[in-house]
């Protein structure tokens, strides 16, 4: 959990912002990000290619019979032939011009699963179950892989391990959610959610794959984990853009607090007596006669402006507005 600070300064205590890693039960991630975290989100991401390829096979499809995706097995727009073919022991029509299109999206999308796994590695809980559930996630990837590299009417054994690569995907994920039930509860409930809907989906296909709406179930065993992967991802590039923010605003805020300490030396450069409220300070043995009365006048009418703007000289910096706001208000 984020927590607070404590600063001695000569002008009292201050609060800074600490930072912390690891999931919080404020947010769903950390708020300061490694490039290698940010690239497995990025890699995440990219696992959506796997619908790019399923798009554009399906959409060069020849028929008659027209692909179905109820009908139809997502392994159907790879195969490499065109025609009747056998495959299982099982006749079926594929016809799969952009073949290429499908195989191509089961590859990359496993190796962005498996990248993603591995790049993100310091955001999950520190534990056997979390690390266990990470490791079948990987392996999901693994198998999404063969399944790319080996259609089904090339070699269906090695093809159907991504069958075998669904399942432990699934439950990797359920395992990975229980272990973030008590740093990251909202993301938890998402990662269970989606590891039971797509396990109970794969389950369903593997009893009833002959039935008529067989591939509806492969697919709602399936693209749970995809869709689980792109949004983890996108929520990782999110989060980077928040912490950006908030850096800049710790930032901000520090440099503000440091020069409020160091404004009355600040004055003193600029050949100006410090002025405290409540005190006097004469001020004519640091200017001429002639302009005394009218620097002693200002000094004293309007020192905390003067202490505002020599704040903005020795900042030299952008300050965002609800900064100075809250700078100004602290002067009154």
């Amino acid at each position: 959990m984020g927590t607070q600070g404590v600063v001695q300064s000569s002008g009292g205590v201050l609060h800074e912002p600490l930072r912390c890693s690891g999931l919080t039960r404020e947010g769903l991630f950390p708020t300061t990000l490694t490039r290698s975290t940010l690239l497995g989100g990025t890699s995440w991401i990219v696992s959506l290619s796997y619908f790019v390829g399923q798009a554009i096979a399906q959409l060069a499809w020849k028929g008659p019979p027209s692909y179905s995706m109820i009908s139809n097995s997502v392994s159907d727009l790879g195969v490499t032939v065109c025609g009747t073919v056998k495959i299982g022991g099982l006749p079926g029509y594929y016809c799969s011009p952009l073949y290429l299109a499908e195989n191509a999206g089961f590859v990359i999308t496993g190796v962005a699963i498996f990248l993603g796994v591995c790049l993100t590695r310091d955001i999950w809980p520190r534990s056997k179950s979390s690390d266990a559930g990470l490791v079948l996630l990987a392996l999901a990837g693994v198998g999404k892989v063969a399944a790319g590299l080996s259609p089904a009417n090339v070699d269906l054994t090695i093809h159907l391990l991504d069958i075998l690569g669904i399942i432990l995907g699934n439950i990797g994920m359920i395992i990975v959610g229980k272990a973030l039930r008590v740093e990251a509860r909202r993301v938890a409930r998402f990662t269970e959610a989606l590891g039971v809907i797509g396990l109970i989906g794969i389950l369903g296909f593997l009893v009833g794959s002959h039935s008529g709406f067989g591939s509806l179930l492969e697919r709602i065993g399936g693209y749970p984990l995809i869709i689980w992967a792109a949004v983890i991802g996108i929520t990782l590039i999110a989060r980077r853009n928040v912490a950006t923010t908030a850096s800049t605003d710790n930032d901000t805020q520090s440099r503000l607090q440091h020069t409020f300490v160091r404004a009355p030396h600040a004055t003193g450069h600029l050949g100006v007596a410090p002025v405290v409220e409540g005190q006097d300070h004469p001020v004519g043995a640091l200017v001429t006669p002639v302009a005394t009365h009218q620097l002693e006048l200002f000094l004293r009418v309007h020192h905390k402006l003067l202490v505002l703007t020599t704040s903005i000289v020795y900042l030299v910096g952008p300050v965002r507005s609800e900064h100075l706001s809250e700078f100004i208000s602290s002067l009154r």
